[in-house]
């Protein structure tokens, strides 16, 4: 803010009350300010008025675990944790399954544990060979695909 000194602005000053710019007032340099504040808050203060709780009375629910512990930590109540649910079931145990493109089978050997499938093909794009040079681990995979116990598992390799 830059204000020029003049005549007028001086005498506008040495008013009673400040002159308001922008809800900004301006004092003249023999006056002092009015002390409105009684902290004057900087970037690093924290207000007094925010902290106004700092050592709060406690309250009933926590006198009753306070009373029962003998501990100076506190106690906090547990809160019930609900039944695991089931997942969904995205299909019924005897639907056919097709699985085109299968990279390593672990998603075919996931649905064989997890999902109780009974009927399921599972195709992979590279040949026996590729794929276990590829993925080690799809040798255990393809094994759970065709040990179902129903007899239902069907490899193919491209």
């Amino acid at each position: 803010l830059l204000i020029r000194s003049t005549p007028t602005l001086n005498r506008t000053l040495a008013r009673s009350k400040p002159l308001t710019l922008n809800q900004t007032q301006i004092y003249p340099a023999n006056r002092t300010m009015p002390n409105k504040r009684k902290h004057i808050s900087t970037p690093f203060t924290r207000h007094p008025h925010l902290h106004k709780k700092q050592n709060p009375a406690p309250r009933p629910h926590h006198r009753q675990h306070q009373q029962g512990s003998n501990s100076k930590s506190k106690s906090k109540p547990i809160a019930k944790q609900p039944p695991p649910q089931k997942p969904p079931s995205l299909f019924h145990p005897s639907s056919r399954i097709l699985l085109l493109g299968e990279g390593d089978f672990s998603f075919a050997a996931s649905l064989v544990r997890h999902h109780c499938v009974l009927h399921l093909t599972a195709t992979s794009l590279d040949s026996e060979a590729e794929l276990l040079e590829k993925y080690p681990q799809a040798a255990g995979n393809v094994a759970v695909v065709r040990g179902m116990i129903s007899g239902g598992g069907v490899v193919v390799h491209g």
